[in-house]
C-alpha cells in the first residue's frame, strides 16, 4: 500500500462515523444555516488540505523514526497547539485539561518500543 493510499484509506474510514454523527447530533441544521460564501469555503478547503498533508507527513515520519520519537513529536505538536491557543484566544483548555495533556507528555516520554521478535 502506498503512503497516499494509507492517507486516503484512513481519512475515508473517518468519514463513516461522521456521516452517523451529523444527523444524530443535530449538525445538519447547523450546516444548512451556514452561508456558504467564498470566505467560508476557502478556509474549510484549506483546513482539509492541511489535514491531508499532515496525515501524509505522519505516515512518512512513521516509516523514518522509532515509535517513541513519533509519539513524542505528536505530543509536542499538541502542546504547541495548546500554547498557541492560550496566547491567542479566550476559549481554551481549562487547568485540568492542560494537566492531563502534561500527563500524556510524560507517558509519551517513558514509552519504550517492544523488542523485535526473533
Amino acid at each position: 500500500m502506498t503512503n497516499w493510499a494509507r492517507v486516503y484509506y484512513t481519512n475515508g474510514i473517518a468519514l463513516l462515523p461522521l456521516l452517523v454523527a451529523i444527523p444524530l447530533c443535530g449538525e445538519y441544521q447547523a450546516l444548512m444555516s451556514v452561508s456558504w460564501t467564498g470566505g467560508v469555503i476557502a478556509p474549510l478547503l484549506l483546513s482539509c488540505a492541511v489535514g491531508v498533508c499532515m496525515s501524509h507527513a505522519s505516515y512518512l515520519l512513521r516509516e523514518a523514526v522509532s515509535a517513541k520519537l513519533l509519539t513524542i513529536v505528536g505530543i509536542l505538536c499538541k502542546v504547541i497547539t495548546v500554547v498557541i491557543n492560550l496566547m491567542i484566544w479566550d476559549n481554551h483548555a481549562n487547568p485540568s485539561g492542560i494537566f492531563f495533556l502534561l500527563v500524556c507528555v510524560g507517558a509519551g516520554t517513558v514509552y519504550e518500543q517492544a523488542p523485535k521478535r526473533a
